[in-house]
């Protein structure tokens, strides 16, 4: 497995294992290599790295407030050459096989990344599934440590499927994200949409995504959406 200390190393983006396979493929080589952990660093590791450098790391202090102030430091993502590493990630996600099987050809898929790029880790407090099915996701209580990445693979075989996930740090405070992609779109508002909330409330996001132009989130099609819990507001 990959063993990153995010406290001398530069972030990178690191595949989370604890995950549930809901129709995977067991004993794959593509599951196999899971297992084993893998990691693909970021282009702009130089940068990260100075981000992070002589930082005291918030899951070791005492308040909350310090938290805040440092797990906002992180190394960001702020142009499209640092979404690099995130992109590969998502063309190298040992699940992908089989979830494209799984969806078919006439199915909708929708595979939403979460890239911790914070200087905090963070705790996925779940997901819920709304419309459409759920074919991957973390399980509750996976770590994301800064840089790495988890993810949620959702399909729909009808009109479309919506969802919303919530992470937390370790004081509680929690970055909310719902997203949606139908067949069809409506006259104010995208088919597919999502957007990030800082907010323990979930429904916050739900109740007012309307296109992907949001803070913090990042289409790459219509299939592979990326979230920045950074650069989210």
């Amino acid at each position: 497995n990959v063993q990153v200390d995010a406290r001398k190393a530069p972030p990178v983006a690191v595949q989370v294992d604890a995950k549930r396979h809901t129709h995977s493929k067991a004993g794959s080589a593509k599951e196999n290599k899971a297992a084993q952990g893998y990691a693909v660093h970021a282009k702009n590791a130089d940068n990260a790295e100075k981000a992070v450098e002589g930082s005291t790391w918030p899951w070791d202090g005492d308040t909350s407030e310090e938290a805040q102030v440092i797990g906002q430091e992180g190394f960001g993502v702020v142009d499209r050459s640092s979404l690099n590493f995130a992109m590969n990630y998502l063309d190298d996600m040992p699940s992908k096989e089989a979830f494209d099987d799984q969806v078919g050809w006439t199915g909708l898929p929708l595979t939403i990344a979460f890239l911790n790029d914070k200087s905090i880790a963070m705790k996925w407090d779940g997901v819920e599934e709304v419309d459409g099915h759920i074919f991957d996701e973390p399980e509750v209580g996976t770590q994301i440590n800064p840089g790495e990445i988890v993810t949620v693979q959702m399909y729909a075989q009808s009109d479309g499927l919506k969802g919303k996930a919530r992470m937390c740090d370790k004081w509680n405070f929690c970055l909310s994200v719902a997203w949606q992609s139908y067949r069809v779109g409506s006259f104010s508002c995208d088919r597919l949409r999502v957007r990030a909330m800082r907010t323990h409330d979930w429904d916050e996001p739900a109740e007012v995504m309307c296109t992907t132009d949001e803070a913090g989130i990042f289409r790459r099609n219509d299939y592979e959406v990326i979230v920045s819990m950074k650069r989210a507001k």
